[in-house]
């Protein structure tokens, strides 16, 4: 496929000037459905049957299926349409184009990925290419705060293999942490200040918790470890509790973040945090302890001799000359929800720089890259050898 590079660059700019900033990361955020709609609207203009899914409150996946002619293994490629917020950037949708780069909100995160599915996505349709197998282009919302477009998704909508879009230096990532935010609270008893022989300090309390969740920190430490990703990990990014001075604080809570490995499930998770409470309350015998799971997406790792993992790497290979590298990613991504489901994933995306920053940017020569990466493993996995 030869890659139109200012038409890719065009492209690519038209989708950084639209705001598509996550509401539940910005309350001023607009959601996805402009962009949802844009992107629809140039899959049917190239002859795609595509679906706008609205989810409410202007959320929207687009969801795209060119059928096989039956035999070959379905793919999906699923990139997200929302991106973080703009604080402390000067110009946050310019789409500016210089020294090779493409600059705004999204440019890596994943809207240079995004454009390279919209150019495989038009030349399987001006080419009128047959694959063996389905072909499924997701466009979803929320990938950056609690992934309800994936989720959606994968209610209707399965394939044997996928591609997650998401940054990577044109690196095939293989696994990735998961994440779980659990709600820890401990119960005081109101009271004034002046009268310790009725208050009980919730606070006082949930230090003893915190002295628990900390040894349980260093023990994951050394009995949680991944050898390309280290060991689990857990931190208190919220702490509240009281109500104001001169008070004994009758209730304290704690939002826990736990970055956990391929291996651990919510419920080892859970369990070994509820194991924390219990030793809280061997040195407190009147504490009152609670712990709620209030969110979970689970770690991913795939094979990493997986078919579709080889298939990555060749191509990776053929279009940029150098050896495809493997690699996993510290954080989360859409992709532990497909593995959830069974299907094997790998990730895959452009270069650049200033993720979730005030000056976000990509590479055009990887972004051209990754179109060309794109459908070679379109045309390898669906069945097609001969384009």
């Amino acid at each position: 496929m030869s890659i139109d590079r200012d038409a890719l660059v065009s492209l690519l700019q038209s989708l950084v000037r639209i705001d598509s900033r996550n509401p539940g990361l910005d309350p001023d955020g607009p959601g996805e459905l402009e962009i949802a709609r844009f992107v629809s609207g140039l899959l049917d203009s190239w002859g795609w049957d595509a679906e706008l899914h609205d989810l409410g409150a202007c959320r929207a996946n687009v969801v795209a299926r060119r059928p096989g002619a039956g035999g070959g293994p379905s793919l999906m490629i699923n990139v997200h349409l929302d991106t973080v917020g703009v604080g402390g950037m000067a110009a946050p949708f310019s789409g500016d184009h210089r020294d090779g780069k493409v600059f705004g909100r999204g440019a890596q995160d994943t809207k240079g990925g995004m454009a390279a599915v919209l150019a495989v996505a038009q030349s399987v349709a001006e080419e009128d290419l047959r694959l063996d197998g389905d072909l499924v282009l997701a466009f979803v919302a929320d990938e950056e705060h609690e992934s309800i477009g994936s989720a959606a998704l994968l209610e209707t909508v399965r394939t044997d293999a996928a591609i997650v879009i998401e940054p990577s230096d044109l690196d095939v990532v293989i696994g990735h942490r998961g994440f779980g935010i659990f709600r820890v609270g401990t119960r005081g008893r109101m009271a004034h200040g002046g009268r310790p022989d009725l208050g009980v300090d919730a606070n006082l309390h949930m230090g003893q918790v915190l002295v628990e969740l900390d040894r349980l920190r260093r023990e994951w430490s050394t009995a949680q470890v991944h050898p390309a990703l280290g060991p689990a990990s857990l931190h208190v990014p919220v702490l509240t509790g009281g109500r104001h001075l001169f008070v004994y604080a009758d209730a304290c809570h704690a939002d826990v973040e736990c970055r956990s490995i391929p291996g651990q499930t919510r419920d080892e998770v859970h369990a070994d945090l509820q194991t924390a409470l219990d030793r809280a309350r061997e040195r407190v015998v009147e504490l009152e302890a609670t712990i709620e799971p209030v969110l979970w997406r689970p770690p991913y790792e795939i094979d990493p001799h997986a078919p579709l993992v080889r298939t990555a790497l060749a191509a990776v290979e053929e279009v940029t000359g150098r050896p495809g590298r493997r690699q996993h990613h510290g954080w989360w991504e859409d992709s532990g929800l497909l593995g959830e489901v069974g299907t094997e994933a790998v990730i895959l995306g452009p270069t650049g720089g200033g993720l979730h920053t005030e000056e976000e940017w990509v590479d055009v020569d990887s972004v051209v890259h990754l179109a060309g990466i794109l459908r070679r493993i379109v045309l390898e996995h669906g069945g097609r050898r001969d384009a």
